[in-house]
């Protein structure tokens, strides 16, 4: 019995070291198929789009696998180039389109706008570089987006421009500057004898966008040229000119300032002549009231100013009117005059006549009846006043 139950013993000692020999090779025979099995199944799950978030947050993490690095690259490049190439692209090949729909190239020419001075080196290229169409839609975007550093180059190629038609074109973009920040190389252009539809054009974007910074800088650029021993006229010309262009009535204020300090006589022409531009009641008071105080040039400027308004309207004859047969200065008084004659006949002469008789200068009497005169056609003295 005792060697039957050691038979027995060794045999299941063999069979359960087999069990444990046949389990220790299946964990081997799993661990080593394991890895080659990772990759095919992990990896395919990663999205195959080169611009999407996932795969981007997979690549910034410091540990690639070679799938990974392989990608990295390829998603560098595509995010690499701004986002203003694309559009300048998308335009041209909008504006090369011949059925394409009007609405494509103004909504890239808004996007491109948007961005501001992003676009800026793009559009002057293809100002410079491209066909007329292109550089018509790039001329509009630098206008649009109104700064110095994007109106400059358009002044530029404007000037150098030869083909009259395209010319023109390319001037009229100017009417899109709607902001003050391209004062510095508008004003700039003043003075220059050549170009001078550009120089006009500045002015007129000048005036039309006039602000108390851009009245600053016009009273500051005729100020220093007017102050040195050899002035360039003509841009203390081009500066007075602008002045004149001006009719903004919320200017009132800034422009009255100017007034009351001290500036050369131009500048104080340029302003005074903005202000009986506002054509209103306040202008016309201030205007008359800086001159009443002023002295030598200042006030002979003025006086020339009055005497020469354009009425815009009759919110400012009044005040004219007033001044007339009120003001004890003779001097503002035939000024006046004269700007009332200025308006209408049925308004002036009325008040003409009433104040030739009320006047005590003889002075002041004919200046008043020549402009009497000029209103009726005839020469005029005491005697045809009373009896008409």
């Amino acid at each position: 019995m005792g060697q039957k139950s050691r038979r027995n013993f060794i045999l299941v000692t063999v069979i359960v070291a087999g069990a444990i020999l046949l389990a220790v090779s299946l964990v081997i025979l799993v661990h080593t198929q394991k890895p080659e099995e990772v990759p095919v199944v992990e990896k395919n799950t990663v999205s195959p789009h080169i611009g999407s978030s996932s795969l981007k947050s997979v690549v910034s993490q410091p540990d690639k696998s070679p799938v990974e690095s392989a990608l990295a690259p390829t998603v560098s490049e595509k995010n690499t180039p701004t986002v203003k190439t694309d559009l300048i692209e998308e335009l041209k090949k909008a504006l090369a389109k011949t059925n394409s729909t009007e609405g494509k190239p103004h909504e890239l020419l808004k996007k491109i706008v948007a961005n501001g001075n992003k676009y800026v080196d793009e559009l002057t290229e293809l100002l410079e570089k491209g066909n007329a169409e292109e550089k018509e839609y790039s001329a509009a975007a630098l206008a649009m987006i109104g700064t110095s550093q994007s109106v400059g180059p358009l002044i530029q190629a404007v000037k150098n421009c030869e083909d009259p038609r395209l010319r023109d074109n390319l001037r009229g973009s100017f009417d899109l500057i709607s902001k003050s920040e391209a004062a510095p190389v508008l004003l700039e252009c003043l003075g220059e004898r050549a170009n001078r539809d550009v120089v006009e054009t500045a002015k007129e974007v000048l005036a039309r966008n006039a602000n108390p910074a851009i009245l600053q800088s016009l009273t500051s650029r005729i100020d220093e040229e007017s102050n040195k021993e050899s002035p360039q006229r003509l841009i203390i010309s081009d500066g007075v000119q602008t002045f004149m262009k001006i009719n903004r009535k919320e200017l009132f204020v800034p422009l009255s300032t100017i007034l009351e300090e001290e500036h050369s006589t131009a500048t104080i022409l340029g302003a005074g002549m903005a202000l009986a531009n506002i054509s209103s009641t306040e202008a016309a008071k201030a205007l008359v009231d800086a001159t009443s105080t002023s002295q030598g040039d200042k006030k002979e400027v003025l006086l020339n100013v009055i005497s020469n308004i354009k009425p815009q309207g009759t919110a400012d004859f009044v005040v004219y009117r007033d001044t007339l047969i009120s003001q004890s200065d003779k001097d503002l008084r035939i000024a006046a005059a004269r700007a009332v004659s200025k308006y209408s006949p049925q308004l002036a002469l009325p008040v003409l006549k009433k104040a030739v008789e009320n006047e005590t200068s003889e002075e002041v009497r004919k200046a008043i009846r020549i402009e009497i005169g000029k209103i009726s056609g005839s020469p005029q003295n005491d005697k045809s006043i009373s009896e008409e």
